[in-house]
């Protein structure tokens, strides 16, 4: 392994060992918006609909995405290609919506939506931290997903939706009959 590949390997292990749960991703131009959002991880309400932000509207403010993304801007480009592979291997449950966003930052979307799709690379907890932050990403920065992005989501998300159907339908069968 040479000497940069740790270098790069060392440094994104320490931006991610820097993320905090329930960090923020976005700031916000509206008030109202604003507001709701502080009282969505206050947990005054439930769920955080999704929805789309007029240009502008939204600003991505969390520092470890912008270091990741500055630092694969400065890595050479035969690290550029390990990058992706990098940030799935150190992923976690704390930091796997800030892996999410910085995968979308390089283009590694595909790497992404095939380690979503892959059970055995992605735990379930983690897989679902991953979709939730899949779908902040698209609701906030539409602008970043062409058409042929979306279908390799809506793909990845039909095999994870058939993939959760076949478990409960098992689980389902194992249960005692009344």
């Amino acid at each position: 392994m040479s000497k940069a590949l740790t270098d790069l390997k060392t440094k994104i292990k320490l931006i991610l060992s820097q993320v905090r749960p329930g960090t923020l991703f976005y700031s916000y131009r509206s008030t109202a918006l604003q507001l709701l959002r502080d009282a969505i991880a206050a947990g005054h309400v439930a769920d955080d609909p999704p929805r789309i932000e007029g240009p502008g509207e939204a600003k991505m403010v969390q520092e470890q995405v912008e270091a990741l993304r500055a630092l694969y801007v400065r890595a050479p480009s035969g690290l550029q290609t390990e990058f992706t592979s990098l940030l799935l291997a150190n992923s976690s449950r704390v930091n796997g919506a800030v892996v999410v966003h910085a995968m979308i930052e390089i283009g590694g979307l595909r790497v992404l939506a095939d380690a979503l799709k892959n059970t055995q690379a992605v735990e379930a907890a983690k897989r679902a931290i991953m979709w939730h932050a899949l779908r902040e990403k698209i609701a906030h920065e539409s602008h970043l997903f062409s058409e042929e992005d979306l279908n390799i989501i809506e793909k990845a998300a039909n095999q994870e939706t058939n993939r959760a159907r076949s478990i409960i339908a098992t689980r389902v069968r194992r249960l005692p009959p009344h």
